[in-house]
């Protein structure tokens, strides 16, 4: 089992976001809340278990974030 996997598994899936699939390749929509409003898509993201995106910003404390 891969350390992504183990990292997956202790984090919750409310704190990270998902990989897309687009035209046969992952990527990832990174979504700024309001008053920033904004979103950025990173194209070409490894496959589902070389990665793990974690949204740090929205929670305060590590037990918001893992099991």
């Amino acid at each position: 089992m891969s350390d992504i996997v183990l990292l997956k598994e202790m984090i919750k899936e409310t704190a990270r976001v998902p990989l897309e699939e687009h035209n046969g390749k992952n990527q990832v929509t990174l979504i700024e809340p309001p008053p920033a409003n904004y979103s950025v898509t990173i194209h070409g993201m490894p496959y589902e278990d070389e990665v793990i995106i974690i949204k740090v910003d929205t929670f305060s404390s590590p037990r918001a974030v893992f099991n």
